[in-house]
């Protein structure tokens, strides 16, 4: 499936729509923000009564991934100072786009080797990414 964004809203705003999977972009990280991608993934985790691993047996979990330090914040405390914005914002999106997909697959890997090893989900089973912002 296409990273391009499937439509446009106005000229200074895009909005990329991936199966339920959701990409915008803001003008300026606050202050007290780190310039970084943010992300939202569900994690799956063991269902009791499925015995089978789940979305809606998991939960959520925010990741920045740092572009300065190259490193993965996973606190939200940490994260919220990069995502506070207002609603009129101005959206943009200035990092090429094999350097976003390159840092999604660094947060993948990630979350395959902290979240998914430490709650020994089987192969096969994946978090669903369902929002991420420059």
């Amino acid at each position: 499936m296409s990273t391009k964004p499937s439509y446009k809203i106005t000229g200074t705003r895009r909005s990329l729509e991936c199966t339920s999977r959701l990409y915008l972009q803001r003008k300026k990280a606050s202050r007290k923000g780190n310039l970084g991608v943010f992300f939202c993934y569900a994690l799956p985790a063991l269902d009791k009564e499925t015995g089978e691993f789940t979305e809606e047996a998991g939960t959520t979990r925010w990741y920045l991934y740092e572009m300065e330090k190259t490193t993965i914040l996973e606190d939200p405390g940490d994260i919220i100072d990069s995502l506070r914005c207002k609603p009129n914002t101005p959206r943009r999106c200035v990092t090429e786009e094999k350097t976003l997909n390159d840092i999604r697959s660094s947060v993948l890997k990630h979350i395959k080797d902290t979240y998914l090893k430490r709650v020994d989900a089987p192969v096969g089973v994946k978090p669903a990414l369902k929002c991420w912002m420059e």
